[in-house]
């Protein structure tokens, strides 16, 4: 879409049963705080990442998350 801020992100690495959610949450609310400062409708956020990390022990955890979309 036109006339919107999008935020294209690069990871190296993403340890989606710890870090990566609360990460996401913290870039939302950036894209969204330039996005009003700047006066532009928030756009989207593409995500690339190089690694994504899942540990056995964080299964669960990650296996809600995924559940609840």
């Amino acid at each position: 879409e036109n006339n919107v801020l999008n935020l294209y992100v690069y990871a190296r690495s993403l340890d989606w049963g710890k870090k990566a959610y609360a990460n996401l949450v913290m870039l939302t609310k950036i894209l969204e705080e330039v996005s009003e400062g700047i006066g532009v409708p928030v756009g989207g956020i593409e995500l690339t990442v190089k690694v994504s990390r899942v540990y056995k022990e964080e299964n669960d955890i990650v296996e809600r998350i995924l559940c609840d979309y």
